[in-house]
């Protein structure tokens, strides 16, 4: 018991130095990156010595950890391409045409609240603590290793995928077109990322992961459809304040909606062993005559 007890202690404070690593997305800097790779890469090789056939996850560190490098260095050089984009000035803004694509879209050009979008910092913000909360859950807790490589899988995902999208599309943000804003932020680097909304992808991402673990540790629990619409309410509500900030489109909140969505489920759901039935869900890498092969294994 003394022994079982001081593992778990173990892992949560393994646990909790990983999970710090989903904050990246918000604050980023290299040397941030460079120690939050180094602290997941310890969990990863601890986590996938720690896999036993009772465990709801497993993490595949020959995978895994290929995913997270891959999905760290589009963070890296995502953010290095955006910083060094060239700045407009005051004539260009004359040549841009309205960014809306449709009806639903070309409101947002007339919102501005510096409310809404300290709120939706907030909210994104607090989101980055949702998964902290499974730690209250006993059997939780017991995989806090495998759940922190799953959690930082899952924010470097997402927000590689919108760091990504922002430097390749370059759509101007609705308020670059109001006349109320000052043309100092009309002419920042960042009045150029609005596709998609990356508040509302990683709240999204944060909201789904955890009500997913939380459903797969408690799959007949009665409180399921209120951890779900709950999970479903939290980056809509991001949306829609990034939307009457006048930082995001309609377009911009729905796509980083869906995106973050669906990486927060299927990061899990992907490493998932269902206890219930005994299978096991696997994905692998391997060389057949020298050709790269990923195999998705499921054993009844």
């Amino acid at each position: 018991m003394c022994e079982q007890s001081s593992t778990s202690a173990f892992n949560v404070r393994c646990a909790l130095s990983a999970f710090s690593f989903v904050l990246l997305p918000m604050y980023f800097s290299v040397k941030k990156l460079i120690a939050c790779v180094v602290t997941l890469t310890l969990a990863v090789f601890s986590a996938a010595s720690q896999n036993r056939l009772d465990t709801i996850y497993q993490i595949q560190w020959k995978v895994d950890a290929p995913v997270v490098a891959i999905s760290a260095g589009v963070n890296a050089l995502s953010f290095i391409s955006i910083q060094n984009l060239d700045r407009r000035n005051a004539t260009d803004l004359n040549d841009l045409s309205h960014g809306h694509w449709i009806s639903l879209d070309e409101q947002a050009i007339h919102n501005h609240s510096a409310f809404a979008n300290k709120a939706s910092d907030w909210v994104a913000g607090g989101s980055a603590l949702l998964p902290l909360t499974l730690m209250a859950d006993k059997d939780i807790r017991e995989q806090a290793l495998n759940l922190s490589v799953l959690l930082s899988e899952t924010a470097l995902v997402t927000n590689g995928l919108t760091l990504a999208t922002k430097r390749i599309v370059q759509r101007d943000r609705p308020y670059t077109f109001n006349p109320d804003v000052p043309l100092k932020e009309k002419l920042s680097v960042e009045s150029m990322l609005s596709f998609y909304s990356g508040h509302t992808a990683m709240t999204a991402s944060m909201s789904f992961f955890t009500a997913k673990v939380w459903s797969d540790y408690h799959p007949d629990s009665p409180w399921k459809p209120v951890v779900w619409t709950a999970a479903a309410a939290l980056p809509a509500v991001t949306g829609y304040l990034r939307y009457e900030a006048g930082k995001d489109y309609f377009t911009d909140v729905a796509s980083g909606y869906v995106i973050g969505a669906l990486v927060g489920y299927f990061v899990p759901h992907f490493h998932k062993v269902d206890r219930r039935s005994k299978r096991r869900y696997r994905i692998s890498s391997a060389f057949n005559g020298g050709t790269p092969m990923l195999t998705f294994k499921c054993r009844l």
